[in-house]
């Protein structure tokens, strides 16, 4: 960690337990906790982002999916988006999906990291859609049944089969 990363940290920590405490005292929140937590990762998820823009790093998609996870927790913490297990693991899975597809448009491309990312986002939509919004017992079945289950196996074949040009045997 260099001097301006270490000075950076210190401050989004400090910037973060600031934020927390003024939104814990005038009862905005009710877990202080998450808040900074929340807080501390769209911060250092914008900094690496924009480290890697500005440096032309070939893959930004961590600190990406970093920042897109720290905006689902603080639309769970202020009740945006109703919170349960089901709906934190589609949070987490959209979060990877679109840090890996945006990526692409800001860094280098990759045919394959843009198709995983694009099947890790609907797989995570279909985790979202069957939570947060009011279907049929039967369309649920079949998001569950069916749906991932292609997925997986999409996810399976793009593992399997190595990378144009890529070496088999490593």
């Amino acid at each position: 960690m260099t001097e301006t990363e270490g000075r950076y940290l210190i401050g989004a920590i400090l910037i973060s337990f600031g934020i927390t405490y003024a939104l814990s005292v005038a009862n905005i929140v009710n877990s202080p906790f998450w808040l900074f937590v929340s807080c501390l990762l769209v911060m250092e998820g914008a900094y690496y982002t924009a480290k890697g823009i500005t440096l032309k790093k070939d893959d930004i998609s961590f600190p990406l999916a970093v920042l897109f996870l720290g905006i689902f927790e603080l639309l769970f913490l202020f009740n945006l988006i109703h919170y349960s297990f089901s709906v934190f693991i589609a949070a987490v899975l959209l979060s990877i999906g679109l840090g890996l597809v945006v990526s692409n448009f800001l860094a280098k491309y990759s045919y394959r990291k843009m198709l995983s990312g694009i099947i890790v986002t609907v797989f995570g939509a279909l985790f979202a859609i069957s939570s947060m919004l009011n279907v049929t017992d039967k369309v649920d079945r079949w998001i569950r049944g069916y749906g991932i289950g292609i997925l997986i196996i999409i996810l399976g074949i793009l593992i399997i089969f190595p990378p144009k040009g890529g070496n088999r045997e490593r």
